[in-house]
């Protein structure tokens, strides 16, 4: 049997009004009418949208089938809200910037730079207060608004550059990340920038024992620069390296890449690293990874806990949106950014300047960041 209701719906755009009867009656709700509702100064409170919903009967399930089936239906009933709800979340914020057109190119740029949908909402919101939406009588240029965005970013960002400990006589960094990422180029670049360029008798280290070819490369990077090369496949090789190479100002250490179902090949690493308060761990990233897969790179890695991250492969990446909403959310510092594989040439100290071009100048490049 079947019975029926008619309601309405307030809201300032018709999708939220929709998106707030179907959060409430269901995706089999019929739309009947909507409406726009006068204001008293700008022509337009809001919308009034009419619902009408069927509901049909269904015969009483016998008490057994009750019993086995209730929890599947209270699942499928909680996924399916929380789909609503979702739905709704995305109406509203769509509806947000629909009306101040002036904000609808900064939160498209956003998007395309690779910014995460929640992060670029908080950006345009947190850039509509700096300028005192609503306070203007006039709409904000676009200028008003790069120079705002820039200001936001500047101040979710930090920058760190150089390796190890600050105050340390010896410094010593071991670089960690996802596989190709870009560690084994990446730590003869640092070689050369802050070690070989500075004067400063340095010393490379491998651990990665899984790829013979990275251990070889750096080995060969080492001979080129004149620089000593140790292996070292356990943490006790690694400590015997170190005493030897005791009189080295700097010591760069390579890792494996390991992936996501090798966590416990890392954690014994993890561990004396962890135990090593003269070591610097500083996690590498490529920066055309999209941000949930670097969010999930971080999880993994935060076990070695990392105090400084390094970008690469801007050279690649079509938007920078992914790296720059990490170091935000993160709050870690960023040391360097590299850029194609030229030693040491492709690798330049991180600086907010830099970073911040990559998301407000329009003709801003991956190339721009390492000029």
């Amino acid at each position: 049997m079947n019975s029926q209701s008619t309601r309405s719906y307030f809201a300032q755009t018709v999708e939220a009004a929709v998106a707030q009867a179907r959060l409430e009656l269901g995706d089999d709700a019929l739309l009947v009418e909507s409406r726009r509702i006068a204001g008293q100064e700008n022509g337009s409170a809001g919308y009034e949208v009419l619902f009408e919903s069927a509901r049909t009967g269904r015969p009483e399930a016998p008490a057994g089938a009750l019993e086995n089936t209730g929890l599947i239906a209270e699942v499928a009933g909680l996924k399916r809200d929380l789909a609503r709800m979702n739905a709704l979340l995305r109406h509203l914020a769509a509806a947000a910037y629909r009306g101040d057109a002036a904000f609808a190119p900064v939160l498209a740029r956003l998007s395309d730079l690779g910014f995460p949908p929640e992060i670029s909402s908080r950006l345009v919101h947190q850039v509509e207060r700096r300028l005192g939406r609503g306070c203007f009588s006039e709409p904000p240029s676009g200028r008003d608004i790069q120079r705002a965005l820039a200001a936001e970013i500047e101040s979710g960002l930090t920058v760190h550059p150089g390796v190890g400990l600050d105050a340390a006589a010896r410094k010593a960094v071991v670089l960690v990340g996802p596989p190709g990422s870009g560690k084994t180029t990446t730590l003869a670049k640092l070689a050369v920038v802050a070690g070989v360029s500075q004067g400063l008798p340095a010393a490379i280290i491998s651990t990665d024992s899984f790829r013979v070819a990275a251990a070889e490369q750096l080995r060969s990077y080492a001979a080129i620069l004149g620089l000593p090369f140790d292996c070292a496949e356990t943490p006790a090789g690694l400590l015997r390296s170190l005493d030897a190479h005791r009189n080295k100002r700097l010591l760069l250490i390579d890792t494996p890449g390991y992936g996501p179902g090798e966590a416990d090949l890392a954690a014994e690493w993890a561990r004396f690293f962890r135990s090593r308060g003269d070591i610097e761990v500083q996690l590498v990233l490529n920066a055309s990874t999209c941000f949930r897969d670097l969010e999930s790179a971080l999880a993994f890695w935060s076990s070695y806990s990392p105090s400084r991250l390094i970008f690469t492969r801007l050279d690649e990446a079509s938007g920078c949106g992914s790296m720059l909403a990490l170091a935000m959310n993160s709050g870690l510092p960023v040391s360097f950014l590299c850029s194609g594989q030229s030693v040491p040439e492709d690798i330049v100290p991180a600086a907010l300047s830099r970073l911040v071009s990559l998301a407000v100048d329009q003709e801003s490049s991956a190339r721009a960041a390492t000029a």
